[in-house]
């Protein structure tokens, strides 16, 4: 009798660890075709919004809470956003055009968007410069909306490429060392002509 009690509280249990178990989110073949159609139509548009220099419009699909790793550094968001404005404020011209881009879906609200594209970047000064960096997105549906959450962005390991100006993620002078640093450079000038004065006259 107790044997048997033993084999119905295990089963038992058993049974509830199961029912207890997250349900894994299962995406459809259908439904997998119809998420990667509607991300790489986002992302075409996304890219054109960068080629028309609509600032306004350029990261209106990523999320607040957006990550970014770019070429090995952790890019803080908030500057990114000032510093990536700040580029394309100053372009006259931007051609972007996507090479390969591939789409693996993760469930009914989350999916990986990966390729490379290449642009050329035409500043007011008629600079140009150019780069085919690859990329990789993390998309997630919130409010039933595909939101950019985290960012990657790579160049090959050689060839020209452009960066970003991180230059304002550097910390700041202030103008105490500024003023140290001109006064240190002004010395070791008048240090060298006295060495040349020297040798002249000897």
């Amino acid at each position: 009798m107790q044997h048997t009690i033993k084999i119905c509280s295990f089963i038992g249990l058993l049974f509830f660890t199961m029912n207890c178990q997250p349900t894994k989110e299962i995406v459809t073949a259908s439904e997998e075709r119809k998420i990667s159609a509607t991300l790489k139509q986002l992302t075409t548009e996304i890219y054109a919004k960068a080629s028309r220099l609509d600032t306004a419009q350029i990261f209106a699909d990523y999320s607040p809470q957006t990550t970014l790793v770019y070429d090995g550094q952790l890019i803080p968001w908030e500057a990114q956003l000032a510093g990536a404005k700040a580029l394309f404020g100053n372009l006259r011209e931007a051609v972007l055009t996507i090479d390969q881009m591939e789409v693996d879906v993760l469930s009914p609200n989350t999916a990986v968007l990966y390729g490379k594209y290449h642009y050329k970047y035409t500043d007011k000064c008629d600079h140009t410069v150019t780069g085919n960096p690859a990329w990789t997105w993390i998309f997630v549906r919130e409010n039933n909306v595909w939101k950019i959450r985290h960012a990657h962005l790579s160049y090959p390991a050689q060839g020209e490429h452009h960066h970003w100006n991180t230059d304002y993620l550097k910390p700041a002078r202030s103008k105490k060392t500024e003023l140290l640093v001109k006064d240190r450079e002004g010395t070791k000038k008048e240090s060298r002509l006295m060495a040349r004065l020297s040798k002249l006259s000897a």
